[in-house]
């Protein structure tokens, strides 16, 4: 059995170009698992607040201004302003979605950013094949 029928894309604030990777059938996503934790609850606010922002001036303006910024191939790092948070993300080909793959505490300064993107082009490839099949939530 393939990954991609282990997973499932969810819309995040209610818009259909923002997305979070998630297991099919699991209750909580990683972004909601992140923001129950107390130390996170701050952070997580200006994780939601950029969220908020992408929404309303879209992915092309976001790339403009520096909101999003494309580290390798498809790869996105969503910056939230304030934090020592990463969130690394899919960009479809055209910025047409946005897919959240993960959150983690960390900073530039923090060391080799390698394994995070690794990471987290594994999961795009997931996501890529199931926007291919059109199993999106």
């Amino acid at each position: 059995m393939s990954d991609q029928y282990r997973w499932e894309l969810r819309e995040v604030l209610g818009c259909p170009f923002l997305r979070v990777l998630a297991p099919k059938g699991a209750e909580k996503t990683f972004l909601d698992k992140f923001a129950e934790k107390r130390q996170n609850r701050e952070v997580a606010v200006y994780v939601a607040k950029t969220l908020q922002q992408v929404v309303r001036d879209g992915i092309a303006r976001s790339l403009t201004v520096g909101r999003i910024k494309r580290l390798k191939g498809n790869i996105v790092e969503v910056k939230a302003q304030g934090t020592v948070i990463r969130c690394l993300a899919y960009c479809s080909t055209g910025g047409l979605m946005l897919v959240l793959l993960s959150v983690e505490r960390t900073h530039q300064g923090s060391g080799n950013m390698h394994p995070l993107i690794e990471e987290a082009e594994r999961k795009a490839a997931i996501v890529e094949a199931l926007i291919d099949e059109g199993k999106e939530g």
